[in-house]
Formats: C-alpha cells, structure tokens, sequence
C-alpha cells in the first residue's frame, strides 16, 4: 500500500452516524476501509466522526480500520488508535482525561486530579502483573481475549502499584472507587508489599523519565516480586483512601447511575 499523503481538512461531509435534516435520510457510513482511514485522518476531533448515533458511528469505523480487518496495515493501524483516542475524548464528558493505564485512568477535572480506580486490577496482554490471579473470575463482559489487545488479566488490589501511579502522576486529589460489587462478590484480596529476592518492597522507586534501561530493570524486578496479601475488610472506602492518601469522593456498585454514590467526601472536588 502506498505511504498517506497529506491528510485535507475534514469537508462539510456528515459524520457516520450524524442526524440530518428532516425530511433527509441519515448519511451513510464509510463502506470500505480506505473511506474509513481517510475519515478518521481527517478528523480534528470527536464531532467529525461521531453524530447523533455516536456508538453505531463508532462501531462501524472501528470496525473497518481495526487491525484484524486490516493486517499489516500501518495507515490502519494509525486511524485504528487516533479512532481510539477520538473515542475516548467523546466519552469523558466533564473530565478530561490526562492519563489512561492498566492499573487507572487519570482525569482532570474542575478543581484538581481525579484518579479512576476499581476494586480489582486488570491487565491487556503481556507484562509484569504482580497481584494476576488466573482464578479470580470476575465476569468482564466487554474485556476480552483478542489478537490486538492480547491476553485479558485480572488480580487483587495492589496498592504498591497504585502507590507508583499516583507518584509518577504528581499526585492526585481525588478517587473514583469502582467496580465494588464485583469486590463484595469475589474473594479480592489487598497486596501492601511485596518480596523481592527474600526483601520487603512497599514503594516502587521512580526511575528518570523516558530512561529504558530503567524501566527494564524496573521490569525484571517486578517480574521476580511476589505479593504480600491481607484481609481488606468491609471499609473499601477507607482502605484506598489510607493507601492511596486521597478522599474516595465516588463510589460505584454496578454498571447503572443509581449504581453510584458519592463518598464523604465529595465537596473536596468539584466538577
């Protein structure tokens, strides 16, 4: 396949998905990848690609720029990732995302950080996972095995990891604490430490930015670390906020809006 040229400025072409005028029939999606990779190249932001039906705008172009559809691909490949981020920007709503990782997304919000955390750890694909627990089945309808994510994983709370997350990030002033029905149901367990060839290791020292040589050190040592667990107790709440050093200003038990709750401390942040 021949390299992308310049990428033009999106034209006055509806977005798939987009509402039209009454009367009108809706415009119709991409019907090939080559249409769909020149859209998502194209596109300064999330309103240039999803419309009134942003899901099925999404899913359709995520569809067709996906590398499974497209192998080999690297202007796919491109579209495929840019689509991602699109996606995700679209999604965040009142917060901004700064960050998003296996272990947290990070979100900037009115008055400060807001870190998004589950009860639980999970990870795509290979790589250090030092609370992974094969048998800790908890049912993640939307997170599975794939060629281009890899290998879904899950394991306990792991505070020392977390602890990394919040250090590397500058700090944050708020959690989001999610996933506690799943928490409530399952024997999740909460890793303080580790052992690290036969030493105790609370805190992962962070290594200067962008060095490689740490980060594989950094690799290897964690790849030998094995975890510490005890009891979390019923207070998740108050678990995380004394690891984490930061109020819980949001709970979640389920996947509905009166699924969530707000903690005791909610008025530290606003939206």
């Amino acid at each position: 396949m021949t390299a992308p040229g310049p990428a033009s400025a999106p034209g006055p072409a509806t977005a798939p998905g987009a509402a039209s005028a009454p009367g009108q029939a809706s415009a119709p999606g991409p019907a090939s990848s080559a249409e769909a990779i020149a859209l998502v190249e194209a596109a300064r932001g999330p309103d240039d690609l999803f419309g009134a039906d942003a899901a099925r705008a999404y899913r359709r172009l995520a569809q067709l720029t996906h590398p499974d559809t497209c192998p080999g691909d690297s202007r796919a490949a491109h579209a495929f990732a840019k689509l991602a981020a699109l996606w995700r920007q679209h999604q965040d709503g009142h917060g901004v995302l700064v960050a998003r990782g296996d272990l947290a997304n990070l979100y900037q919000v009115r008055d400060g950080l807001l870190k998004l955390v589950r009860g639980y750890l999970t990870r795509h694909g290979p790589g250090p996972f030092v609370t992974e627990d094969p048998t800790l089945e908890v049912p993640e309808p939307h997170n599975q095995h794939g060629a281009w994510q890899g290998v879904f994983r899950t394991g306990h709370f792991d505070a020392v990891a977390l602890r990394y997350a919040v250090e590397v990030s500058g700090g944050v002033d708020a959690v989001a604490l999610t996933h506690l029905d799943a928490a409530a149901r399952h024997p999740v367990r909460v890793c303080r430490s580790y052992q690290v060839d036969g030493q105790p290791l609370r805190r992962i020292i962070p290594g200067p930015e962008r060095d490689l040589r740490w980060q594989e050190r950094l690799t290897a040592m964690l790849l030998r670390a094995h975890p510490v667990y005890e009891d979390p107790g019923p207070d998740w709440p108050g678990l995380v906020e004394d690891m984490l050093g930061a109020p819980v200003v949001l709970r979640s038990y389920g996947p509905t809006a009166a699924d969530k709750c707000a903690g005791a401390h909610t008025q530290a942040i606003r939206w």
